[in-house]
């Protein structure tokens, strides 16, 4: 009996030091109040059972305040004082209108689909060389947002292809993963980019005409297509074989399936300035072809 009310009594010291240490639960989320003026949700997505704890991770949920922010690489909880990795950004979050930048730090892997979007005042964003993926629908819509920036390093993102310093490309420059939907004009697609990713000028509204090069191969035409309400009208390169611009809107080299129609199209090239009828010969018509028409 005394061996039995020793061992219950290790038992019960056990479970207590374990629920101090983790009384937290995964999906459990904290907030912290950062060195600036806003605050960091975070949601606990892991905690590490193994001596140490090292592998404790959480998301950021959600941020509020103004300024520029600068999410660390750890937190600790208020609790249970236990050290999360901030590891990845929860999808479809968001974070006030009043945040003018946001610096994520290393141990950053993920940003989930729809994150960011719609901002007003977001103006540069600054990768860690530890990101592996960034979702579709990230950034789109924000008018002020000029600047993406990768630390170097890092194996799947480049911003300096190309020779610009503010667009986000994949490491190897064939890929354009988004482009600022703060920039305004017209814009000229480098040669080399064989790839649109998903959404990468979804609701780029700043930009008037968009040049496309002979090197490009692939636009994402489904609901999280590259191009949605964009442009004022569409060029391309004529030695480009997957694609071609008829009066200023984007087709397929064979014209039988139209790409995007421009959301800012002038009104003096629609019939009766407000009307466009589609080619006869097109079969197919892109999933956000016709996204945000302008009425201006």
């Amino acid at each position: 009996m005394k061996q039995t009310g020793k061992l219950l009594a290790m038992f019960l010291l056990l479970v207590t030091s374990f629920t101090g240490a983790h009384a937290q639960a995964v999906g459990t989320f904290f907030e912290l109040s950062e060195s600036g003026p806003y605050k960091v949700v975070y949601r606990i997505i892991n905690n590490d059972l193994t001596p140490g704890h090292v592998d404790n991770k959480v998301e950021v949920y959600n941020i509020t305040g103004s300024g520029s922010v600068i999410v660390p690489s750890t937190v600790q909880h208020p609790a249970s004082k236990e050290t999360y990795k901030v590891t990845q950004v929860a999808a479809w979050t968001s974070c006030s209108d009043e945040i003018t930048s946001l610096t994520f730090s290393e141990n950053l892997e993920t940003i989930g689909n729809g994150c960011y979007r719609g901002l007003k005042k977001l103006e540069k964003v600054t990768f860690p060389k530890s990101l592996k993926l960034i979702g579709h629908n990230c950034f789109n819509g924000c008018d002020v947002l000029k600047s993406f920036y990768v630390m170097p390093g890092n194996p799947n993102y480049s911003s300096t292809a190309h020779g610009t310093s503010n667009w986000l490309f994949s490491r190897d420059g064939k890929t354009l993963v988004k482009f600022p939907t703060g920039i305004s004009g017209d814009v000229q697609i480098p040669q080399g980019i064989t790839t649109l990713a998903p959404t990468a000028f979804f609701s780029a509204r700043e930009v008037n005409k968009i040049s496309l090069p002979a090197s490009l191969k692939i636009i994402d035409k489904s609901e999280n297509a590259s191009f949605a309400g964009v442009a004022t009208e569409f060029a391309v390169d004529a030695s480009n074989q997957s694609y071609t611009a008829v009066n200023g809107v984007l087709c397929s080299k064979n014209k039988d399936t139209l790409v995007c129609f421009p959301s800012k199209y002038p009104n003096e090239k629609l019939e009766g300035g407000n009307k466009y009828t589609v080619p006869a010969e097109v079969k197919v018509i892109g999933g956000t072809a016709f996204y945000q028409r302008s009425e201006e």
